[in-house]
């Protein structure tokens, strides 16, 4: 079976949840966890009002860990020149919490800017773009952008790995889990950490 990266969503436990879960997992998900617990406590959001607010500030979290598992084509980042660009499409709750999670942060060596978008056509200059739930009401544009060399597309929804994203999140009774489809990676030209892979639910 495999293993699966995971943060309790519906919980408002605080740190007590993250050691519970430790007992459970090995030494690399717990790593992973504790980086994560870290920037949701930096970032005030540890204690979120309610579970909606909680699972942004996961989320965020995650994206912005993800960034360190992740290697781009140097020609992609070269080209670019400029920030490293997290792209957020429609799903504007999101995008303002990743506004205030990766204030002053950096990536790559590269300071990181959030752009929420409407429009799916626009958004193909990311490195990282979250996909909310309505991509597929374009399905065309959407062919045009998964697998599009350097980008790294994360969404949220059942079909999501299925229509060619890469990483998806999907809730296993009241927690948030992370899926991976390795060969999407591959035909985006990235390579994915092996300590990433050992951590989430691979989907081929």
């Amino acid at each position: 079976m495999i293993q699966i990266l995971s943060l309790p969503v519906h919980s408002n436990s605080g740190s007590a949840g993250f050691f519970k879960a430790r007992r459970s997992l090995g030494l690399a998900e717990a790593g992973v966890l504790g980086l994560v617990l870290v920037i949701l406590a930096a970032t005030g959001t540890v204690q979120a009002q309610d579970s909606s607010e909680r699972e942004y500030a996961v989320k965020a979290a995650y994206l912005y860990k993800l960034i360190s598992f992740v290697d781009w084509p140097e020609e992609v980042l070269e080209a670019s020149g400029g920030p490293f660009i997290i792209g957020v499409l429609w799903d504007s709750p999101l995008a303002e919490v990743l506004k205030s999670t990766m204030k002053g942060k950096t990536a790559r060596g590269r300071p990181i800017q959030v752009l929420e978008f409407k429009d799916l056509r626009r958004s193909i200059a990311c490195h990282l773009l979250f996909m909310g739930k309505r991509y597929r009401d374009n399905e065309r544009l959407l062919s045009d952008h998964v697998g599009s060399p350097g980008l790294l597309t994360v969404g949220d929804r059942e079909e999501f790995i299925g229509d060619g994203g890469i990483i998806n999140f999907y809730r296993q009774e009241d927690t948030l889990r992370l899926e991976i489809s390795p060969d999407n990676a591959s035909r985006a030209d990235l390579r994915i950490s092996s300590k990433l892979l050992r951590i989430m639910r691979i989907v081929r």
